[in-house]
């Protein structure tokens, strides 16, 4: 495809040029009629620098856009909810049994490695040890 070819095809999205140099040469007249600049240098900075747009719109209607979150905090935990209880079968209170389960596990992993030290401590009798259990045990 040749370089102008997509511009020929779609000229009546192209502006008219003779519409266009009119347009600027009233948009500068009017522009520049008053007395708002007052050296030459400046004039012709402005009109060959800047340039004026008037906007016309079709129609002055207004469209009000209202956005709201489709979940919220409390419908994500209700669907995570309702999921686990179909898929898993998990509700609350189990959840608070495993949680119980957990700090029971800690509980007896910690008291365990706690009395292995305990009887390390009692294979050495020469040593004093001033802990309140191991006072009784010897």
């Amino acid at each position: 495809m040749e370089s102008g070819a997509c511009c020929q095809q779609h000229q009546e999205l192209l502006p008219d040029p003779n519409k266009l140099a009119y347009l600027t040469d009233t948009v500068a007249k009017k522009y520049l009629q008053g007395s708002y600049w007052s050296e030459n240098e400046e004039r012709h900075d402005i009109v060959t620098d800047y340039a004026r747009i008037n906007v016309y719109f079709d129609t002055l209607d207004q469209i009000e856009v209202h956005e709201k979150p489709k979940y919220t905090l409390s419908t994500i935990m209700s669907d995570l909810g309702g999921a686990a209880g179909i898929y898993l079968g998990i509700c609350g209170i189990t959840l608070f049994e495993i949680a119980a389960f957990l700090v029971n596990f800690v509980k007896v992993i910690v008291t365990s490695k706690w009395r292995k030290s305990v009887e390390v401590k009692v294979a050495n009798p020469g040593v004093k040890w001033d802990h309140p259990t191991l006072s009784t045990i010897t």
